[in-house]
């Protein structure tokens, strides 16, 4: 079954590399990786990583690469040559791919990561954490109604700026309320 697998793997490969042609002329691509178990021929058992890279309206593919291990050469190489935006977790090995040697590269952290860490630092620090949580909120809200009302480029940054002048008119969430901890 793995024979058959590699051969049809084998006879998609042109469709999968124009597909990542055409990801990376996307302005954005977002990646995110996920351990899988793989088994050797010998019995033993490792985590490999399937990479995800997720193009934009531009580059409407989702495309898939595995790697044996977690270096960043799996995802270093799948993007070489690539400039725009880069949309990751904060995963050390992306960290050289935006060094100031590398201009063409613009880091976007993720949401959905920072917001985990966030969570997590309710025990240490409720009043600022719940805070900061009330805005990853409000952004989530603005980002919502964004993608529902379908709108273009101009559109949508219009939209977020006049929904952030308003938050900063009507009030918002506002950590000097707070008190520090000693």
């Amino acid at each position: 079954m793995c024979d058959w697998m590699a051969a049809c793997a084998e006879l998609v490969s042109p469709v999968w590399k124009r597909m990542k042609e055409v990801v990376l002329m996307s302005k954005a691509v977002q990646t995110d990786d996920t351990p899988v178990p793989v088994r050797d021929r010998v019995t033993r058992t490792r985590t490999g990583r399937i990479w995800t890279y997720v193009g934009d309206r531009n580059g409407p593919y989702i495309v898939y690469d595995y790697t044996g291990d977690r270096r960043r050469e799996g995802p270093e190489e799948f993007l070489q040559g690539y400039g725009g935006y880069l949309q990751a977790d904060a995963y050390a090995g992306y960290d050289a791919m935006f060094k100031p040697r590398q201009p063409y590269l613009t880091e976007v952290a993720c949401w959905a990561h920072v917001r985990r860490h966030v969570f997590e630092a309710q025990t240490s620090n409720p009043c600022r954490a719940t805070v900061i949580l009330a805005y990853i909120q409000l952004l989530c809200a603005v980002e919502r109604e964004v993608r529902e009302a379908k709108l273009n480029t101009e559109q949508r940054r219009e939209l977020r700026q006049a929904k952030s002048l308003l938050s900063k008119i009507i009030g918002s969430p506002s950590s000097t309320h707070c008190k520090e901890r000693v």
